[in-house]
């Protein structure tokens, strides 16, 4: 037989084996499809931010690609924190309305089963964090003048989540979850008032809300 007509025969037969595999693993390429998640929970902190900030509430949004058991997307979390007025002057305590954290994350995932009636999933996370007062936290407070005279402090957080889903409907899941994070931003000077300083912290809260695959 030519080796022209052989080398055809191999390349037809590594054709069909290749549409077979494609076959076999249509069932996982229809899975892939797009997810969001949206939660509210409750957060504490420890570490040098807990001195400042007491447990507040959060949200988050999130947006995510899912491929076979995993999926890779990006979240928006919202933390309005309580300050802890315990040790400052009632003229600061008074004006202590309250700091937010905005945080930008890239989040992957694993979901350890996709089909089932329960679906536990683990999950890492980095984000871009950003800490601002909803008061003025370091000016004009009398005669106690700031040292730090930006308005907000950015940095860097990491985190790890792990959670259940629980299908409710065809295309919507309950999310119940708990989350660990730990955060480095440049440092937020205290001052002659009694405001400590801190550059660090860490967290753990618990998040509940729906997850929506279209």
């Amino acid at each position: 037989m030519p080796r022209g007509v052989v080398e055809l025969k191999r390349i037809a037969a590594a054709l069909v084996l290749l549409a077979a595999g494609f076959g076999v693993c249509s069932p996982l390429v229809a899975q892939d499809r797009f997810g969001f998640t949206g939660v509210l929970g409750w957060e504490t902190v420890s570490g040098g931010a807990s001195q400042v900030l007491d447990p507040g509430i959060t949200g988050e949004f999130d947006v995510y690609y899912h491929f076979g058991h995993w999926r890779a997307g990006i979240g928006v979390n919202v933390v309005s924190y309580e300050v802890n007025t315990d040790n400052l002057p009632p003229v600061v305590a008074e004006l202590a309305d309250g700091i937010s954290r905005v945080t930008l994350n890239l989040l992957v995932g694993y979901k350890f089963i996709t089909t089932g009636s329960l679906r536990p999933y683990v999950e890492g996370r980095v984000g871009y964090i950003r800490l601002k007062p909803e008061w003025n936290y370091w000016l004009d407070i009398p005669d106690a003048p700031g040292e730090n005279t930006q308005d907000r402090e950015t940095g860097i957080q990491y985190a790890l989540r792990g959670g259940l889903e629980i299908p409710f409907a065809r295309k919507w899941s309950a999310d119940v979850s708990a989350i660990w994070s730990a955060f480095n931003i440049s440092e937020v000077e205290g001052n002659s008032a009694g405001l400590e300083s801190f550059d660090s912290g860490s967290t753990l809260g618990f998040l509940i809300g729906t997850s929506f695959y279209p």
